[in-house]
């Protein structure tokens, strides 16, 4: 179809005019930022639009932006963002276009950028100027990922909680160490406490007027005290409770039906297998009553006992309580 040569003047002057009001300005494409140097981060933003108002610029053919010179990452062009061959995973892009070139813009965000992601970026904008001629702007931002520094950093960093953590253990094992030596010190203490007042004491009386015989244990049955209840009467059997230092005194009166000839009993004083002393009772015409001490460091659990040793008469007698009798008791805690 012809187009109508008067229509076709108008549309002309319209547009002049049009442009003429408007103004001239040349157009600069910028970076924001200009520059990016990280250690660690999250994201970073790279954002590319024009630097003021272009409003004869009335189609912004095309941005895009791409890096170290390479394909683009990012295009946007014909009202249409779409993603380059070099666009990772961790990008992501947003882009608008407008009528005014000040408007349009593209966008890439980097997750977790790493130093592969590092290098120059390059924004490029493709425009159509006041002569209907295609023009092209540019602006490079610098981005620097330092990911082997923010490596040495953590490194020190996890060695650094690995030294607090280790001193850690090592003051709760200090600590652990210092309450059993305070536990342990605490019962010495209430040990040496309990020493201190502990006590154990006996005597007994002879109630057995029986012919003696060898080897026989002498029972003291008139138990008159028995502090900790260690003698034990059914046995003649004295038990140390503690490790100290003990006292025992054997005393015995002998005697016999028949006054005429020699008569002797030998009684020792036993611990566990070992004689600890010896008393020998003997008459002739006359009553005799010897008596024998001994002092000796017993353990615990340890036993005391008199047995008879020794007889030469069928009828040798011992005479009871208060004229047989034997005792013992502890001094000291050892």
């Amino acid at each position: 179809m012809a187009t109508n040569p008067l229509l076709f003047c108008f549309y002309v002057v319209v547009a002049v005019l049009i442009v003429s009001s408007k103004g001239f300005a040349a157009l600069h494409i910028k970076s924001v930022p200009q520059s990016i140097n990280e250690l660690m981060t999250d994201e970073i933003t790279i954002t590319c639009k024009s630097d003021g108002p272009a409003y004869w610029a009335k189609t912004v053919v095309w941005l895009q932006l791409m890096k170290g010179g390479q394909k683009p990452i990012l295009v946007y062009g014909q009202q249409k963002l779409s993603s380059g061959p070099n666009m990772k995973t961790n990008m992501q892009g947003e882009g608008h276009i407008e009528q005014d070139a000040s408007q349009s813009y593209i966008q890439l965000t980097i997750k977790n950028p790493g130093s592969d992601d590092s290098g120059t970026y390059t924004c490029l904008m493709f425009y159509v100027d006041e002569s209907f001629q295609m023009r092209q702007e540019m602006a490079d931002i610098n981005v620097t990922i330092d990911n082997q520094h923010a490596r040495i950093l953590m490194k020190q960093l996890l060695d650094k909680i690995s030294f607090l953590e280790e001193q850690h253990n090592t003051t709760k094992e200090q600590v652990f160490h210092l309450k059993t030596r305070v536990a342990n010190q605490e019962n010495q203490i209430r040990q040496l406490s309990q020493k201190e007042n502990f006590t154990s004491a006996f005597f007994a009386g002879n109630t057995d007027t029986g012919i003696l015989r060898k080897s026989q244990t002498l029972k003291f049955q008139d138990v008159k005290d028995n502090i900790g209840n260690d003698y034990d009467k059914e046995t003649g059997v004295y038990t140390a409770p503690i490790h100290g230092l003990y006292a025992f005194h054997l005393f015995a009166h002998s005697y016999s039906q028949s006054n005429s000839g020699h008569k002797q009993t030998e009684v020792q004083i036993m611990v566990n297998t070992e004689v600890a002393a010896t008393l020998i009772a003997e008459h002739r015409d006359y009553y005799d009553q010897p008596s024998v001490n001994r002092v000796i460091e017993l353990e615990s659990g340890d036993t005391v006992k008199c047995i008879v040793r020794y007889v030469n008469a069928n009828d040798h007698r011992l005479n009871v309580f208060p004229y047989t009798a034997f005792s013992g008791h502890l001094i000291n805690v050892l």
